[in-house]
């Protein structure tokens, strides 16, 4: 019998119930009109990226795994002017630094993500570069673990 699935489903559903917005706040009386621009310009970004929904299966990602994640980046594939994209990243391709010990990791010096990509993805990114010396590369990295 699952008795977790039906919690995590519940705090789950309590997080898109009771789901926080952003908001701009003035630290001066002038500030107010510019805050109130980028709370409605933030707001409107967050509508067409979808970001509550892949927020809310990041923090369901938090409910399972202990971490989760969401990049936040520029694309320029479909639009020459750059659109915003805010999506969820799985947690397991996601390795944070081995001695950061704060919560959130506010104290790790780096964050590394393995993803997947295509040959033709490979060459148009790093076009200098080539297969072999990344394969020999990937196995110097790890040859390099740390000895106990």
């Amino acid at each position: 019998m699952n008795r977790i699935g039906p919690m995590i489903n519940a705090v789950a559903g309590a997080e898109i119930i009771d789901r926080q917005q952003v908001q701009y706040v003035p630290r001066t009386i002038e500030d107010g009109s510019v805050n109130e621009i980028l709370s409605m310009g933030a707001e409107w970004i967050r509508d067409q990226t979808m970001a509550d929904r892949e927020e809310s299966d990041a923090f369901r990602d938090v409910l399972i795994c202990g971490y989760g994640y969401t990049e936040t980046r520029m694309d320029y594939d479909d639009d020459p002017e750059g659109r915003v994209i805010i999506e969820r990243v799985d947690p397991l391709a996601v390795t944070p630094d081995g001695t950061a010990r704060t919560s959130n990791l506010l104290d790790a010096r780096r964050i590394r993500r393995k993803r997947r990509i295509s040959i033709d993805e490979f060459e148009q990114q790093w076009p200098d570069a080539t297969l072999e010396k990344a394969e020999a590369q990937r196995g110097k990295s790890s040859s390099r673990r740390p000895q106990n």
